[in-house]
């Protein structure tokens, strides 16, 4: 793409997607999944301001030398999500053909202990159109596996050479009402 100008754009983040340049690895790491897979110990990383920190885990940072970067990255495999939820579209996460999209999409998936009340409203797809039920995890009495569109996370392709998957549903229902949560909410 061209602009007319001999200059190229300072920033471009389509400059630096060269396809003949991915590792077939990284293509392969794909080729099986869908919308809907679930990665064990996803990244969780968002930007913030120490200064007017809102979420617990900003405050945490905010207090650390790692707040003048204004990335929250959690490190530790304690302090993230257990599993992460693949929203990224099944044709975009795979591609066939020419690739052109190097990241994913990832949500955190946690367990939530809620009163049977929330649990059934989450579950019937009520009140909270950003969490989605995770019907391939088995919770404990009170609980709920969820995953919170709230939150997405980028991660390059690569990252999922030799990560493991599993089904986050036990039917295809779980798919599809991902998908119509997913296309309500974005």
């Amino acid at each position: 793409m061209s602009d007319g100008g001999d200059e190229p754009p300072a920033w471009s983040l389509q400059a630096g997607i060269e396809p003949q340049a991915w590792p077939q690895t990284a293509r392969d790491a794909t080729a099986g999944l869908r919308q809907g897979a679930l990665v064990v110990s996803p990244p969780f990383i968002y930007a913030a301001s120490a200064d007017h920190a809102i979420h617990a885990v900003t405050r945490a940072w905010a207090a650390s030398p790692s707040s003048q970067s204004g990335a929250v990255n959690v490190v530790s495999a304690e302090g993230r999500p257990p599993y992460g939820l693949i929203v990224t579209q099944t044709c975009d996460l795979v591609e066939e053909g020419k690739p052109k999209r190097p990241w994913v999409q990832i949500a955190p998936v946690y367990l939530l202990f809620a009163n049977s009340g929330d649990r059934t409203k989450i579950q019937q797809g009520r009140g909270f159109d950003y969490l989605v039920p995770i019907t391939g995890l088995t919770p404990p009495e009170g609980a709920l596996w969820v995953a919170d569109l709230r939150v997405l996370i980028p991660a390059e392709k690569g990252w999922l050479v030799g990560r493991e998957t599993l089904a986050a549903f036990d039917d295809e229902a779980g798919y599809d009402r991902l998908a119509q949560q997913l296309g309500h909410r974005f």
